[in-house]
């Protein structure tokens, strides 16, 4: 989830050193504004909770039912993830086409949702 978070921030041009500061600029720039559901935003701090104590905490022993919780929600947090990418370059790809001043005006206007007028 990590790596895909830094990818992600990417696209705005962030990047950070530290693993805090990943996890924070996604919860401001992503979560916080809508791109991402705030489930995601949980559970990428849930999974790095885990991560500082099984680095940290040598007594701590995770059950195989919570490393397949957190495997399952890094699945679907990548596919999430590839589906709002996706969803974002379509949008700035259809927002380059509005602004070029050549395109046909019917193409445009279904680019723009506005469809096909009737007369």
């Amino acid at each position: 989830m990590f790596y895909s978070v830094q990818a992600i921030l990417l696209t705005k041009n962030l990047s950070f050193l530290s693993h805090k500061g990943v996890i924070s600029a996604f919860g401001e720039h992503f979560v916080k504004t809508g791109i991402f559901p705030r489930e995601m935003g949980r559970e990428l701090n849930r999974a790095f909770e885990k991560r500082q104590i099984g680095d940290y905490e040598y007594t701590f022993v995770i059950s195989e039912e919570e490393a397949e919780e957190i495997l399952a929600n890094g699945k679907k947090f990548e596919t999430t993830s590839k589906l709002n990418r996706e969803k974002e370059l379509m949008k700035h790809y259809k927002r380059k086409m509005l602004n070029i001043g050549s395109v046909h005006p019917e193409i445009r206007n279904s680019l723009s949702g506005q469809g096909r007028r009737r007369v």
